[in-house]
């Protein structure tokens, strides 16, 4: 009897345990991480939220968009209850991956999105026969012959919407792969305007006169109105490395190259001193040198562009408005575009040298915490506000053989990616010099000042 007992107890308490974790299975399945939504739809310019369902407190999620033309991750969440918004920029699909880790242990989770135009469809209706409006509902009183007392107000034409010029973008930007070996030489039958050398405007800043080049287009004409591109040296370099004349100035050759062919819109070209400063630059590499470029912001907004307005035939607003540099001055080009959208629609950096992003730079002995860094961000991220997004054209050229800013540039790149900028970034096979800010100014201006309205 003792012995059936025993086997009897065994028999039960087995099947207890087989019952407990049949039970534990599908309660340990229910709280595995995972997105609330497989598929989403979203309309252009609307927003949706996704979450991840029972995730823990110490976990941390990235999210990404493999198309950020078409869906932008808006808000990233990394704490708490994991969520993340998107919108939906352009018709089409994508994907967004949340990528959950937690102790050493990664998973990825995806969610299909399609984004729709949002545009309701437009039913077949057969014609009439005149113009008379289409009475909904039967009047619920017989008209009378009485006159009326008051007279018939004159209708007032509704006013067409002006439209919105929208900036050429990365996604509609051409680019040349194969660019002439002859794009920056003097040709026959080219007109190549001319050079005003040391033209002099009052800075604020200095409290004196500073100067400026300008190479003004063939055929320059009062009675029209020029968009212009600032374009910027770099540190330790003067305005004169753009060259004082046609014969010695790549840049100003390379534009009169492209319109002598039609590819390009007619412009004026600045070159600007960026050094906002009259003390000479002797200690380079400090603190201090570095923000007498920075200062060239104001400068440029407050003092030069109202120069260039009251002195010549400039055409105003952001879409006919570029600044583009080199080294420094490719620094200095993308801080004053992507942080002044309002205020310049073309902006392109040619090796971009350190400071927009946090970094160390140990052959200089120099860091700071990053002039565009967005603050919280878990990784570097460079973005725009929301209505920028999609209207501006944003350029990086890097030398493949850069031994100074070294991958500083494609760093600059990753993180536009990351905050959901559309923007060209290329590579040609030189190091820290002409070989990139040519080609580079080559794809600017092939793209620049072309709006779509």
């Amino acid at each position: 009897m003792g012995k059936y007992l025993k086997n009897f107890s065994a028999l039960v308490m087995t099947a207890a345990l087989a019952v407990t974790a049949i039970d534990m299975q599908p309660a340990d399945a229910a709280k595995a991480p995972k997105l609330d939504k497989k598929n989403v739809s979203v309309q252009v310019g609307r927003k949706k939220t996704i979450k991840v369902k029972n995730g823990k407190k110490a976990a941390k999620v990235t999210w990404k968009s493999n198309k950020t033309s078409v869906v932008k991750v808006m808000k990233k969440v990394t704490a708490g209850n994991k969520a993340v918004t998107i919108k939906g920029i352009k018709k089409g699909s994508a994907k967004i991956t949340a990528s959950y880790k937690l102790k050493g242990t990664a998973k990825k989770m995806t969610c299909k999105v399609k984004v729709t135009d949002g545009k309701p469809e437009v039913p077949t209706v057969p014609p009439t026969v005149s113009n008379a409006p289409v009475i909904t509902q039967a009047p619920t009183a017989a008209p009378t012959n009485a006159p009326t007392t008051e007279p018939t107000a004159t209708p007032v034409p509704t006013p067409e919407p002006t439209p919105r010029i929208k900036v050429v973008t990365a996604n509609e930007a051409i680019v040349e792969k194969n660019i002439p070996k002859d794009f920056k030489d003097k040709k026959d039958g080219v007109e190549y305007g001319s050079f005003i050398v040391n033209a002099k405007y009052y800075s604020d800043i200095t409290e004196s006169e500073r100067t400026v080049n300008i190479a003004l287009p063939a055929g320059y004409d009062e009675s029209k109105k020029y968009p212009v591109v600032y374009m910027m040296h770099g540190i330790g370099c003067t305005k004169e490395m753009f060259g004082t004349n046609i014969d010695g100035s790549s840049i100003a050759k390379i534009y009169a190259n492209l319109r002598a062919e039609g590819k390009c819109e007619e412009m004026i070209i600045v070159f600007p001193g960026i050094r906002v400063s009259d003390e000479p630059e002797n200690n380079m590499h400090s603190t201090e040198n570095y923000k007498h470029y920075d200062d060239f912001r104001e400068d440029l907004i407050n003092n030069l562009m109202p120069y260039m307005e009251e002195n010549y035939s400039v055409a105003t607003g952001r879409e006919n408005t570029a600044v583009c540099g080199w080294s420094m001055g490719g620094r200095e080009a993308l801080y004053i575009g992507l942080s002044r959208p309002d205020v310049f629609g073309y902006t392109a950096g040619y090796c971009p040298a350190f400071g927009l992003l946090p970094y160390t730079n140990p052959s200089v002995g120099k860091s700071e915490p990053g002039l565009l860094a967005v603050e919280g961000a878990e990784e570097d991220t460079i973005t725009l506000p929301e209505e920028y997004i999609d209207n501006t054209y944003v350029q990086i050229s890097a030398g493949l053989y850069d031994d100074v800013v070294n991958d500083e540039p494609k760093r600059y790149h990753n993180a536009l990616e990351t905050g959901g900028v559309p923007h060209i970034y290329n590579e040609y096979a030189s190091g820290h010099s002409d070989g990139v800010y040519d080609p580079g100014f080559y794809v600017l201006i092939m793209n620049a000042f072309k709006t779509v309205e």
